[in-house]
């Protein structure tokens, strides 16, 4: 599956080998720019949305709502890189994004179906998941193995036919 080629591959190449990686350290690695801002007071028309994705003047953007936790930012930039990789923003389409309840991004179109599953693949690597999976307790456990919600892990883990354990 190419989508799951494109997320390895910048694991790879940024050199990263265990679960929960930094994706503002991946951003930099792959000269992607992003940049934090409250969407409220910064950008009042885009206030129901919590990133912002482009490409603008040959470079890879991602605005990204500064107020959201950590792990809410982990997920969202993870979709948003799905984005830029997948060669969403290539053809100067841009991409409004925001988190549901669960915080999960919300799945309106083919485009971010395939952007959320690529942040599945780069926030829980398959490789890393079965490891993880053999040792956590719970999926309280497993996910913060990964630094993400109990609802993504949820979803990852029922993507590869493992929630027996839980």
């Amino acid at each position: 599956m190419m989508i799951r080629y494109f997320a390895y591959k910048i694991l790879s190449a940024a050199r990263i080998d265990t679960p929960a990686p930094d994706l503002f350290y991946i951003c930099n690695f792959l000269n992607i720019n992003v940049i934090l801002i409250d969407f409220k007071t910064t950008a009042p028309s885009f206030n129901n949305y919590q990133s912002y994705t482009l490409f603008e003047h040959q470079k890879r953007v991602i605005y990204l709502e500064q107020n959201l936790n950590p792990i809410q930012q982990r997920i969202l930039l993870a979709h948003c890189l799905g984005h830029h990789f997948l060669g969403h923003t290539e053809q100067g389409s841009t991409f409004l994004d925001s988190l549901n309840k669960d915080y999960l991004p919300l799945n309106f179109s083919q485009l971010e179906i395939n952007a959320n599953l690529f942040a599945q693949h780069l926030l829980t690597p398959e490789d890393l998941v079965e490891t993880a999976f053999s040792r956590a307790k719970s999926l309280k456990e497993f996910a913060n193995i990964f630094n993400i919600t109990e609802t993504f892990a949820l979803k990852r883990l029922q993507s590869l036919n493992l929630m027996r354990k839980f």
